[in-house]
């Protein structure tokens, strides 16, 4: 046994507060040795051809002598479709909002008489009264329910137990306990800062021994935007309920690190990079660019900068305003053309395979995102991609050495793109990439930094965008403040409280 499993033991609430995003809940509940019979991580199986009761009872249908007893399963579904409060008929097709999503998967929980259920609350959107309802109403029913992630917040003022578990370098470790009440969301803050603090890079370096990032003139108060982001909405991917971008508007700022964290803050990034989540998209994307080519003596359109961005350089951009400053569109470009305009994309998130759309550093995918991506047209269902090595979680093609990342980094901030977006950059060799990224901004390029590390965020960034479910929950600015005191913003601003 763990030292945490006899924390769970008993009925009720159990919350695990943790220092990064959990990804596979199933799998930190097994190494903690808390057992579950249900797993609710934000895959939702439902059947279109079969109606709303009996995909409530899917797989576990009460039956009569051997058959489905189908009158007992639709008096069963009715009742707890009120007690959940969806408004469903048993007999009806299952049509499901977006909110309701979670509400079904509790109420299957219900349905199917599971007696333990975990709820990763990373992958799922749970700041919300229903679903805390939701799960009071599981609670009422004996159930006992764990839920676990950076984003628990929501749960905070319901549990019987609090448990804060630190993930760094895969091994959960019970960092402590706190007690439930209605300090129970500073005393999560104070034990997950303190295990952020001391969070310790692939390299070995500690987060508090980096030196602190120099002020660049402008920074974080008024320099030119490089990036802007107006109204953007993307579709949800095949599979995914919620969607990629709601409505996103912010911008990135010549001398800046912007940090965006929270659920979907992958995707969302990823789509600001060229055509990366197909062409049904709305709003605007656009770069600014100084200098470049003309036609006919005039700023160029952005169709015609998509007909000559394979000419365009990747020259930095200082932000400054001049006569021949204009925007680019990049929110329809390819990637080769997002890249010409100044643009770039690089991942360090260990996933499954070699995708390689995104230019000069490859990107890695699950085998499911892999499938979306695929039905979605984002990539070429017909091509072979490569299985990533275990021990390898980004380089140049054909190359197998972490640090030709870091290169690639430092390239950058001598002749590079106007505006770079690092997906988990600092997973190995952290010290040298977080001072590449910093040369980087200090020369006036502006960087957006995705992140689910509270350490990495506080030693570089100067502002924080929280998302969840496609939406932009908050905007923070980390200029002037001690690291100590970023890191808390950081937990904070991620535990996701209940919202109003």
């Amino acid at each position: 046994m763990s030292e945490a499993s006899g924390a769970f033991d008993g009925p009720g609430l159990h919350v695990i507060a943790t220092d990064i995003d959990v990804d596979d809940v199933a799998d930190l509940l097994a190494r903690l040795q808390v057992p579950v019979d249900a797993v609710i991580d934000g895959d939702l199986a439902l059947s279109p051809y079969q109606d709303a009761a009996e995909n409530l009872f899917l797989g576990h249908e009460p039956r009569r002598f051997g058959l489905v007893d189908r009158g007992r399963m639709r008096r069963e579904a009715a009742g707890v479709f009120s007690s959940f409060g969806l408004d469903l008929s048993p007999d009806g097709p299952l049509t499901l909002r977006h909110e309701d999503h979670l509400l079904f998967a509790l109420a299957r929980v219900a349905a199917q008489g599971a007696r333990a259920c975990a709820i990763n609350a990373d992958r799922l959107e749970v700041a919300s009264e229903s679903v805390v309802r939701a799960c009071r109403h599981l609670l009422s029913r004996g159930v006992r329910v764990v839920a676990a992630g950076a984003a628990v917040g929501a749960f905070l003022g319901h549990a019987q137990t609090i448990t804060v578990v630190s993930l760094d370098s895969g091994v959960a470790r019970v960092a402590g306990t706190c007690e439930p009440g209605s300090r129970a969301s500073e005393e999560v803050v104070e034990l997950l800062s303190a295990q952020a603090g001391g969070d310790v890079g692939a390299t070995g370096e500690r987060a508090e021994q980096l030196d602190h990032r120099p002020v660049v003139p402008g920074s974080a108060t008024g320099s030119s935007p490089v990036l802007t982001v107006s109204g953007w909405t993307v579709p949800a991917l095949p599979g995914v309920s919620a969607p990629v971008a709601d409505g996103v508007s912010f911008d990135l700022r010549a001398g800046e690190i912007t940090a965006l964290t929270g659920q979907g803050a992958r995707e969302l990034a990823l789509s600001l990079f060229g055509a990366s989540m197909g062409p049904a998209t709305q709003g605007s994307v656009r770069a600014r660019r100084v200098g470049g080519p003309r036609l006919d003596g005039v700023n160029a359109s952005p169709s015609d900068e998509r007909r000559v961005g394979a000419h365009l350089s990747g020259a930095h951009l200082s932000g400054a305003q001049g006569s021949d400053a204009h925007d680019v569109e990049v929110g329809s470009l390819t990637a080769a053309e997002a890249i010409s305009a100044g643009i770039s994309y690089g991942s360090e998130w260990p996933l499954s395979y070699d995708v390689g759309l995104l230019g000069g550093i490859p990107t890695s995918v699950s085998g499911a995102t892999l499938k979306r991506l695929a039905s979605s047209g984002v990539i070429d269902p017909r091509r072979a991609y490569r299985t990533s090595r275990p021990s390898l979680v980004a380089a140049l093609r054909g190359g197998d050495d972490p640090s030709a990342f870091t290169d690639v980094l430092r390239s950058w901030s001598a002749s590079g793109p106007a505006v770079v977006i690092l997906d988990e950059p600092f997973l190995n060799d952290r010290a040298a990439r977080i001072a590449a990224v910093l040369s980087f901004v200090a020369g006036g390029g502006a960087a957006m930094v995705v992140s689910a590390r509270p350490s990495d965020i506080a030693s570089c960034a100067d502002r924080l965008l929280t998302v969840q479910s496609g939406s932009l929950l908050e905007q923070m600015n980390l200029i002037g403040l001690s690291e100590k005191d970023r890191i808390r913003r950081v937990v904070r601003a991620r535990l996701r409280p209940l919202s109003p």
